[in-house]
């Protein structure tokens, strides 16, 4: 572990008691999550893995808050502070492939968007695909890169497919088919890979991934503000243990229902 990263950590530990530490360094910073094996299982069975740990589906999201974030700037100013931003964050957690298969993503863009032609998401993955082969050929066979990719494919699908309904879905409704779409899609990895699979994992998943976001952002504000001046971080850490509470709430609440979790 580096020393910036040792560093932020320090503050996560300083500001949160367990399971809130562990899930909290494990959300932000991509850290093994040590906690107690009944919550473990529970996260597996909820269908929450994806979230409670740093993925390609967390990176993403945080690359979207990013965009809205440097949306008042110009376009060529405000895709520079997205860059050193994601970079900053790649270094400081460091390659992990799942998080590198949403920076390429997000880096083919840019080049897209500054070149002035229009950004596919299917030419995007693509591409990100082909230089991983070149680059790093062994996350090719990495299962939390396979299962990056077939989730960005369930997101394509998807985008291909909402346009089609009659009606504007709320948010909940939005995140919840989105979820389903991605479950069907990467069911087939995760019965190959792990003989099992968890069918809450749409609800559980529409339930809390609009947490992640404001708990990633209070987490590296922790870090930062423990650094300074350690008197502070309690007054994010309290409101922020809330939301990982309700977090862990929904883990027991779908990980424990009967049926919900199928091994084969």
């Amino acid at each position: 572990m580096n020393t910036i990263l040792s560093l932020a950590v320090k503050g996560i530990d300083a500001s949160f008691h367990e399971p809130y530490a562990s899930l909290m360094k494990g959300l932000v910073y991509g850290l093994p999550i040590q906690i107690d094996p009944v919550l473990k299982q529970e996260i597996v069975k909820s269908g929450l893995a994806h979230l409670v740990v740093l993925s390609g589906a967390n990176v993403t999201l945080l690359t979207q808050f990013s965009e809205k974030l440097f949306f008042s700037l110009s376009k060529k100013l405000g895709i520079l502070f997205q860059l050193i931003f994601l970079c900053g964050f790649v270094l400081l957690v460091g390659p992990q492939a799942p998080l590198m298969r949403a920076v390429s993503m997000f880096i083919c863009t840019i080049v897209c968007v500054l070149a002035g032609r229009p950004s596919s998401i299917v030419w995007n993955l693509f591409l990100t695909i082909f230089f991983v082969a070149i680059l790093q050929p062994k996350w090719i066979t990495s299962i939390s890169f396979q299962l990056s990719v077939f989730a960005t494919i369930g997101i394509i699908i998807w985008g291909i497919v909402s346009p089609y309904f009659e009606k504007k879905l709320n948010p909940f409704s939005e995140v919840f088919f989105e979820s389903w779409v991605v479950f069907l899609v990467t069911a087939p990895v995760s019965i190959w890979y792990f003989k099992s699979i968890s069918i809450m994992s749409p609800v559980s998943t529409a339930l809390v991934s609009w947490l992640i976001v404001p708990l990633m952002i209070a987490g590296f504000a922790i870090s930062l503000l423990y650094s300074i001046f350690p008197p502070l971080a309690p007054l994010i850490a309290l409101p922020t243990q809330m939301g990982l509470h309700f977090i862990i709430f929904i883990i027991q609440m779908t990980g424990r229902l009967p049926f919900g979790y199928i091994l084969f």
